[in-house]
């Protein structure tokens, strides 16, 4: 006699597929079949779901600041705007996707109703087959000197860049003479900000778009432009007052 009380119980199946090799093995009808293959299925789906997750995670934590290393002038009168290109962005994410078994790539289109307008797609993918897709719209870059396949061009590397930052989270910074990152708003400075756009009328993404700004989220607003910005929606709010 054995001293373990459970020694002769049967193993209970771990997963969906050992449920299916059981019910096979047991003379299963075609229904049961079929909702235990629909059952594998769905877990086969969220294990890869949570792999892409985890993958996602370690990644983002291993990818280093993307810093803004060109810069574009308005012309005279107007300030100019440093941005990330898509070489300073990919320099950065390539090595620590692939590292965990993530990658990328885009697709296009131009919608029948709106052939002014292009439609970026970027999907990260992760080797299990799970995927996620982040897309943007906009219409052609026509400024400057561009003949018409340029201006689709530069739209395109500018829907790349920001889908791509978009699907992985990330947000580019200002680098200094230092090589560092530039030291972003404190929480007040932030409470502060907010507060200023709600009452210029604003919205968050808006100012975070401005070309003087370009940042993805209001939290990473390097310090060195707190103030103008502020100054900028302090104008806007007097304008609208008519003082």
């Amino acid at each position: 006699m054995t001293d373990e009380p459970h020694a002769n119980l049967p193993t209970l199946p771990a997963t969906p597929m050992e449920m299916i090799a059981r019910a096979v093995a047991n003379g299963a009808d075609p229904m049961t079949l079929e909702r235990l293959l629909n059952m594998q299925e769905r877990w086969e789906r969220n294990e890869a779901r949570k792999a892409f997750n985890q993958a996602i995670a370690k990644a983002r934590a291993e990818i280093g600041p993307i810093f803004k290393s060109s810069e574009v002038r308005m012309g005279q009168g107007r300030p100019a705007y440093r941005y990330e290109t898509l070489d300073d962005i990919e320099r950065q994410v390539v090595p620590a996707l692939s590292k965990h078994g993530l990658s990328y790539r885009w697709g296009t289109k131009v919608p029948d109703a709106r052939p002014d307008v292009i439609i970026v797609t970027c999907r990260v993918e992760h080797r299990d087959g799970y995927f996620e897709e982040n897309s943007l719209a906009g219409p052609a870059d026509t400024s400057g000197a561009k003949n018409p396949i340029q201006a689709i061009g530069s739209a395109l590397t500018y829907l790349c860049r920001y889908t791509l930052k978009a699907a992985l989270g990330l947000s580019a910074t200002t680098d200094t003479d230092g090589g560092e990152p530039e030291e972003v708003i404190t929480a007040e400075e932030l409470k502060y900000l907010r507060e200023r756009i709600e009452q210029a009328g604003q919205t968050e993404k808006r100012v975070c778009e401005e070309p003087a700004i370009d940042i993805a989220k209001l939290e990473d607003l390097p310090r060195s432009k707190y103030q103008p910005v502020m100054n900028r929606l302090a104008l806007n709010i007097k304008q609208q007052r008519g003082l």
